[in-house]
């Protein structure tokens, strides 16, 4: 299934309103290859920016976790938005977030990674 495919049938997006998401999400991955610092400051405003994008485009409420935590999840199984996933997750955690939030995701994260360096 395509990410636009995903957005139809788990959000009910229409074909239109998936591609802006798509096309936000990557803005969202060129603004943190071209500003990434390792910082909190940077991953505040980063995960910030995401958050925009949920509540703007998908009518997501403010600070929804479990929202958050579910669609970071589907995006994690999209090859296109993996790698943005994988970044999302340690940007709300050095921001300050709660380290339970996306614990399911970042452990199939870590897995793959370990997998991969073996």
């Amino acid at each position: 299934m395509t990410f636009i495919e995903l957005l139809q049938k788990t959000y009910g997006k229409s074909v239109a309103d998936a591609e802006n998401i798509q096309q936000k999400l990557k803005e969202l991955e060129k603004y943190f290859d071209d500003n990434f610092e390792d910082d909190e400051e940077f991953s505040s405003v980063f995960f910030q920016k995401f958050e925009d994008i949920l509540t703007s485009s998908l009518g997501m409420e403010t600070g929804d976790l479990d929202y958050m935590e579910s669609f970071i999840a589907n995006m994690y199984q999209q090859e296109e938005f993996k790698f943005l996933a994988m970044n999302i997750i340690p940007a709300f955690y050095n921001s300050g977030g709660d380290r339970d939030v996306f614990e399911q995701t970042y452990q199939c994260m870590m897995e793959e990674m370990m997998e991969q360096m073996e």
